[in-house]
């Protein structure tokens, strides 16, 4: 397969790296149309369970976790319930399930130094 790119200052056989479909809620021009991705996907309600830790959180970094986790973080093949899954976030490993339109954060975990300053 070959894609051929021209407009752009690129020497012949220069990589082209990341070449991805325009997707309007995304990108700079919200006029844009596109027929697969035409608008925002639903947030997730997020929870944080007890056992999360989350009273030892800042809570600025408690709301950088709920909005990363609301933006529905998954693989978007992968939509089996009770499934655990995990991202970083500033530094921290946060673990979280998701059922029923709800992220439910179960453990935050590992360096919190840049999440929390100095912590």
């Amino acid at each position: 397969m070959f894609l051929e790119c021209s407009g752009a200052d690129l020497l012949d056989g220069t990589p082209v790296v990341d070449v991805k479909p325009y997707i309007p809620f995304v990108e700079a021009r919200p006029d844009a149309a596109a027929g697969f991705a035409a608008e925002a996907p639903p947030q997730l309600r997020v929870e944080w369970q007890p056992e999360s830790g989350a009273d030892r959180l800042e809570e600025s970094f408690r709301l950088l976790v709920e909005q990363s986790i609301a933006q529905d973080p998954r693989p978007a093949y992968q939509d089996t319930p009770g499934r655990e899954y995990a991202m970083a976030v500033g530094g921290a490993d946060v673990r979280f399930l998701i059922e029923e339109g709800c992220a439910r954060i179960i453990a935050v975990s590992g360096s919190l130094k840049d999440a929390n300053g100095s912590k």
